[in-house]
């Protein structure tokens, strides 16, 4: 073994590691609204530039009681945007009036720029 494979640390010896280490990262995009009772935090996978539509999600935190949800049901936002009876009645349960509107908005830009 050669000298220049080898290094020492405090005392110890150790082999550098020489075989190529590969990696395959995941890049995703996020987008955050924060006000003082709520905070939404949206992600989506990207892959070759392209959004993963199926990946979209959002966390959703409301300050007051520190209870989190993690929604990521395509239908489910779909189904908020086109007034689905159901997916309002889910909707109603975690976000109180007066703060809806915030994350109807938030959930219509990233529509529109198709993250799902």
């Amino acid at each position: 073994m050669n000298n220049k494979d080898r290094v020492q640390i405090d005392g110890v010896w150790y082999v550098r590691e020489t075989d190529p280490v590969e990696i395959d990262p995941i890049y995703y995009l996020g987008a955050v609204f924060e006000n003082e009772a709520y905070c939404f935090d949206a992600t989506v996978l990207v892959e070759d530039g392209e959004f993963l539509r199926d990946t979209f999600s959002v966390k959703f935190k409301n300050k007051r009681t520190q209870i989190e949800e993690f929604w990521d049901n395509n239908n489910f936002f779909d189904g908020l945007l086109n007034d689905d009876a159901i997916s309002w009645a889910s909707f109603e349960d975690s976000v109180v009036v007066g703060h809806r509107a915030f994350f109807m908005e938030f959930l219509r830009e990233l529509k529109s720029k198709e993250w799902f």
